[in-house]
């Protein structure tokens, strides 16, 4: 297990209801780290299934260790607010992990529409810019860290791999890339390290999801894709986003990390 330990700040993770967040979480609380985890507010239906939030999420014997705040990352104007209101409750930010997003596919990009292929980017790059110029500000406030102030971000191997029926899905995880790779550049002046895991098929709603667009009885037919032949759990990515965060990576910065058991081969 990574450890995210260290003498200050708070570390933020967008979309920590369930799934790839949560474990996250779980893994900061459990080294010690002030954790505060966002998510909507309440039961959101977006594209076919059901979004993450703050009420139903659970940590088991770590619950009173994560600090709950509901918000839709959408909305900029409401994830700045909350933003600013865990710095008020939890000092210092020095750490955020982007795992929101969400997909719709099931057509091929002739057939999808110009609001379905807006809402995929709205879902997932719209989110991660929305983090970016809420938390940012605060995060460069920070001084005296112990470690480098970190982000990392959860993209997807569709990001750099054709996936026929979830074109809209794709372009939006590209652009998030070039976005990445454009901040991490921009700063790095300012100690701030940016990296993203881009993973396979991962157990949890989305990939539920999937399976109805692709028209599937069973997630585990998204096997045959990986190299390894098995799907990927959720705790396997946080364990790589929770070593881009510790101190042992402090001088890894615009990583591009496939945790996909070899999709993108």
């Amino acid at each position: 297990m990574s450890d995210l330990t260290t003498d200050q700040g708070c570390l933020v993770v967008l979309g920590g209801a369930r799934g790839i967040g949560a474990e996250v979480a779980k893994i900061a609380a459990s080294s010690g780290r002030r954790c505060a985890v966002v998510d909507f507010s309440e039961v959101t239906m977006r594209f076919g299934y059901q979004m993450g939030d703050i009420k139903s999420a659970t940590y088991g014997d770590l619950e009173e260790k994560i600090s709950r705040y509901g918000a839709d990352a959408t909305n900029g104007a409401d994830l700045a607010r909350i933003a600013t209101q865990i710095q008020d409750d939890m000092g210092p930010i020095d750490q955020l992990a982007i795992t929101a997003g969400a997909i719709l596919g099931g057509k091929s990009l002739v057939e999808t529409s110009t609001q379905e292929l807006l809402s995929m980017i709205d879902a997932n790059l719209v989110v991660l810019h929305n983090a970016i110029t809420s938390f940012i500000p605060l995060m460069k406030e920070t001084k005296e860290r112990s470690s480098s102030v970190s982000i990392v971000a959860v993209v997807s191997v569709a990001a750099s791999k054709a996936l026929g029926g979830i074109g809209a899905y794709c372009a939006a995880k590209g652009a998030m890339v070039a976005y990445l790779r454009t901040l991490a550049l921009e700063l790095a002046p300012d100690q701030i390290n940016v990296n993203w895991v881009c993973p396979g098929s991962t157990r949890g709603a989305m990939l539920d999801q999937s399976a109805v667009l692709y028209g599937l009885s069973d997630v585990e037919e998204f096997s045959i894709h990986h190299a390894l032949g098995r799907l990927i759990n959720p705790k396997e990515i946080a364990e790589a986003i929770s070593f881009l965060l510790s101190p042992a990576a402090s001088a890894i910065t615009g990583a591009e990390i496939f945790v996909d058991a070899g999709m993108h081969l």
